[in-house]
Formats: structure tokens, sequence, C-alpha cells
């Protein structure tokens, strides 16, 4: 009889069945699934704390961008600058003797892109670093405080806004410990006068600043004299436009060169420094447009600005106690560095630059705020405008602002060059042109180059690469070919031409220009039907 047929037999003689034995009291049972469940949670929880945890932001970051960085708009909330129409409304944005000739404002955002003339004309500001700073973990208006403003106006008048951004009740962060700033560009000029003028440095841990024109920069001098060059002058409505509307920032007189001797009367053999921020020095070469002048509707504000704009310098070369500074200084470009102003043809007109090393805006010492020495800076192989997407920057703002340092990007060192035969060459400067730049759908452009270096070079010791982006398509190569003669090598320079086609779409792109473990270096060409161009 097998064991299922005496179960059954069993249970029909009505003997009461046995229990089975591997089965547990439902008391028992209860409390084993209990102790069960307690131990997976303990297991899960102790694996997620073996787990390396991902670095987050120690403090609050509140960025301050540079000037043309934040959008303005008129009282309709119609965008004046930041948008496709920017340098079509640039006469908009002048500010008259007793208040702007449009009514504007910042409305809180940054410009992300501009657009000129519609579809074409497109260069990215701050989308990369804003992108890369939520990829770190910030979180808009919980950790990340963007703080945009009136680009025109006196840096002083912009560092009281400032203390009102960071006072705002909206924005507990940044009342309840420490918070970090992050500047571009001017903004770190706005950064440091409200930290020593408005009592700001006891709020601040860390102060970050990414191509700040400390000292000043030749490039405001470079918009008077030659604007944006003669496209844009022409949308903006002329050269005369531009110089008007400009002067008529009070920003822009704090951004003139205050460095030693940066202005010089004469030739770089003979020459007297000139005080650029003397108003006597305007006045009597011609410098100034007819309403700027003594009795000008504009002359008292001008005088204003120049004194400003010596305060600006002054306190710029204040230190600041208690407070970590970092300064990221671009010194691998062709900058304007010099004025020399003709001893017998002293007008703007006449102005010639001397240029060195620096973003391609900010001399390397202006942004390191020290002109006998760069020490302690950190380099970028970015220019100006996009400082921020230098990726060994970005590893050291990674480590700068995250609770875990996370070790540094392995890397060539920054202006090393390795030569195909394993030796290195230590690069001075860089430069990229293209002629046109601006160009007819299908027209032929030339992309040159040259690099220069601290010791002797040959031919084939850098093979730059380029190629011209295109969104919605892939990247199209551009073959660099050398044109290093023996002259270029006498001055341990090594030059390169590439040919390429402009597209056929109505755009502005983008070229890059890359070295092997240095970063890129970018032109723009704009593509533009012939219709489009005339006056």
């Amino acid at each position: 009889m097998t064991d299922t047929n005496r179960t059954c037999f069993m249970k029909g003689q009505g003997a009461q069945p046995r229990r089975d034995r591997s089965q547990l009291p439902p008391r028992k049972m209860a409390t084993l699934i209990i102790v069960l469940t307690m131990l997976f949670f303990l297991a899960a929880a102790h694996n997620a704390a073996a787990q390396p945890q991902k670095p987050q932001p120690e403090r609050p970051l509140v960025f301050v961008p540079g000037i043309l960085g934040s959008r303005l708009v008129d009282d309709n909330g119609t965008v004046i600058w930041g948008d496709r129409n920017s340098y079509l409304n640039f006469p908009k944005l002048e500010i008259a003797p007793s208040g702007p000739v449009t009514a504007l404002h910042s409305d809180g955002r940054l410009v992300e892109s501009i657009n000129v003339l519609g579809p074409f004309w497109t260069i990215h500001q701050y989308d990369t670093l804003l992108h890369y700073l939520h990829s770190l973990g910030y979180i808009d208006n919980e950790t990340l405080f963007v703080f945009a403003y009136d680009w025109r106006l006196s840096n002083f008048e912009t560092a009281k806004q400032l203390q009102t951004f960071v006072d705002d009740p909206k924005r507990g962060r940044l009342q309840n410990g420490q918070f970090d700033l992050l500047s571009h560009s001017m903004g770190g000029i706005v950064s440091k006068l409200w930290m020593v003028k408005e009592g700001g440095a006891a709020r601040v841990h860390k102060a970050i600043y990414m191509g700040t024109p400390f000292q000043g920069s030749m490039n405001a001098f470079e918009t008077l004299s030659d604007g944006w060059g003669d496209f844009t002058n022409f949308i903006a409505g002329g050269l005369p436009t531009v110089r008007r509307v400009a002067l008529s920032f009070p920003a822009l007189y704090e951004l003139l060169p205050t460095y030693d001797k940066c202005c010089r009367l004469g030739s770089p053999e003979k020459y007297t420094p000139l005080d650029v921020l003397d108003v006597a020095t305007w006045r009597q070469r011609d410098w100034l447009p007819s309403e700027y002048r003594a009795n000008g509707p504009r002359g008292a504000a001008f005088e204003r600005g120049l004194s400003e704009a010596r305060r600006v310098g002054e306190l710029m070369r204040q230190p600041i106690p208690g407070v970590a500074q970092v300064m990221i200084a671009g010194d691998y470009f062709d900058t304007g560095l010099y004025l020399y102003v003709p001893t017998n043809r002293q007008s703007w007109r006449d102005w010639n630059f001397r240029r060195s090393k620096g973003d391609g805006t900010v001399p390397v010492w202006s942004a390191a705020n020290n002109f006998s020495s760069i020490e302690g800076t950190e380099p970028s192989f970015q220019q100006h405008a996009t400082i921020f997407a230098d990726k060994y920057l970005q590893n050291k703002l990674e480590r700068e602002l995250l609770n875990t340092a996370p070790p540094p990007v392995k890397h060539d060192v920054l202006g090393e060059i390795d030569t195909p035969k394993h030796e290195k060459r230590r690069l001075d400067l860089a430069r990229a042109d293209l002629s046109p730049r601006i160009a007819e759908p299908g027209a032929n452009a030339t992309v040159t180059v040259a690099f220069e270096f601290e010791t002797g070079v040959t031919r084939g010791d850098v093979q730059p690469t380029a190629q011209l982006l295109q969104r919605g398509a892939a990247d199209a190569p551009i073959t660099l070919v050398e044109t290093t003669t023996d002259a270029d090598l006498a001055v341990r320079r090594l030059t390169f031409a590439g040919s390429l086609v402009a597209p056929a779409v109505e755009d502005t792109y983008r070229i890059d220009i890359n070295v092997a473990g240095q970063g890129d270096h970018a032109v723009f060409l704009t593509v533009l039907s012939a219709g489009r161009r005339q006056p």
C-alpha cells in the first residue's frame, strides 16, 4: 500500500490526520517573515552605503554673468537684447542723460544664445555652462541662483542689486549659511564690488572668476575703434551708432584698461604713457562724438563714467580676506594689450593696437589681477565668450564646488604639445582666422591657423584638425595643410590653411580647430545670400 493510499484509508476510518512537521505554526511563521524582511532592508541599506555616492554641491551657488549676457526687455515684455533681433535693436539700448532712450530692464533670464536677423547668426552663450552645472547636481532656484542684470549700468549699481537679490526671502537657501560665487567676465567685477563695498564677503565661502578683466580690457577701446566688424556694425546702425550707444553705458568705462602703461602716445620704440581715465585725454584728441564733449548734453555723464571707472580700478586691487578665490585666465590667444596713439595723428581713427597673450578679449595679466605674475591662476584653452567650455576647467569647477572632490582629470600639460617624434613643444600663442567671415551659400572660405612656440620648432611638429559644425547634419571635416615658411620657422611659428564651402542654409556656423590634448579654438562663418547683405 502506498503512502497516498494509507492516508486515504486512515481518513476513511475517521482517524485525525497528522500535522506535517515541515510546517511552522502561524505565529512563528509571522515572526520569521518579519525577521527576514528586516534583514533584507538592512542588507539593502548596507549595499547602498557601500556604493560610491555621486558628489553633490556642498553649498548653494550664485552665478553672475558678464556684459551682454542678460536679456533686456521693455515695459511690455518685448525682448530688446537676447533674441534674434539683438543687434538690430542695439540703438534702443542707448541711455540718455536723463535715463534710457527706451525703458529697459532685465527679465531675470540669461542670453543662452544670440540669434541675429532671423535664422542665422547663432552663437551659444551660457547654455553650455548651465547644462554642465545641472549635470553636477545643481537645481535651479534651489541650489543654483542666476543673477541676471542690466549690464549697461555701472557695476556699483549692479552690486547693490546683487545685494537685493541674495537678500530676497524667496531665496532662503542663500540666507542659511555661506554660498559660492561663480562669475564670468564683467560679472567678476560686480561680484568683487559687492563683496568689498556691500559687505558680501562674509557670506561667501569661495569666489571663482572666469576671464574677469580686473584691470580692464583693451577690447573696450577696440569696440569704440572698430565696433564688431563691418557686417554687425551695419546691422546695429553703423559704426557711429555703435560708438554713441556704447559710450552711453556706464559699464563700458569701467571695462577700460587701467593697468600700467596700457595706453601710449607715440610708438613702441618711444612713447609717453597716457592716462585714459583723465577727461582731458579724450577731449583734447577728438576721441568723442560731439554730444560727449564739454558742452554737450552727455558731457557730465562722460565725466562721471571716467571717475567711477577709476574707483573700480582701485577697488579691484583690494584683497578680500576670508574668501577663497580661484581665478581662471586664458593665455593662449591673440589679445589686445596696448593702445598706441601716433604723435602726429591723435584721432580715434588712428589708434593702433598691439597684441599679446590672453583669452582673445582679456589679457591674461588682467584676468590674474596681477601684472607682475600669473602664478596661481588656472589656464583655459577656450576663448573668452566660452571660457567655461574647457573640459579641464570643468573638472576644476567640479573639484572646487562639490562636496566629494574627484581626482583631477589626467591630461597633457596645457600648452605642452607632443610631436609625432614624442618630443615636447611649449605653445606660446595661438591664432585662427577665417576669410571671408561672411559668405554666400556655396562660396569658398579659407581657415588660417598659426601657432607660436617658446622654443624652436620644425615642420610637422603639430598636426591640428578642423571641422565645420552643422546642426542636424554630420560635422564636415576641414583638411588643414601646413603652410609654414622659413621665415615662420625663424620666429618659432607654424602655420596652416584649409578650405571649405559655405553651407547652403543661411546661419552662423562654428568651425572648431583642435590640437590634441589642448582643446578647441573656434571661429564663426556667417552664411548670407547676397541680397540680404545689401544696405
